[in-house]
């Protein structure tokens, strides 16, 4: 999937066992917001934090005060995975 710069209101959509945008480009401070579209539960998974299994429906929100790159991936799925660009 492509490189999102500043995606509407930092989403990331969970659908189809991917992540999409599977890599967002956000500047220091901004929150992101995964929203499961599936029909099982998903989590998000990077190496300083987690968070709770997330079902349809659901949505985990994540600020981001660092600069970096954070990969990311479902710790059910792992095969799903994903990266926050934080400028």
């Amino acid at each position: 999937m492509a490189d999102t710069t500043a995606a509407s209101n930092n989403v990331v959509l969970i659908e189809s066992f991917a992540f999409n945008p599977d890599v967002l480009t956000i500047i220091v401070g901004d929150t992101v917001e995964w929203k499961n579209n599936d029909s099982v539960a998903q989590n998000i998974v990077f190496d300083a934090f987690k968070s709770d299994s997330i079902k349809n429906g659901e949505s985990y929100k994540h600020q981001f005060d660092t600069a970096g790159t954070y990969k990311c991936i479902c710790g059910i799925h792992p095969s799903m995975k994903g990266t926050i660009e934080v400028k």
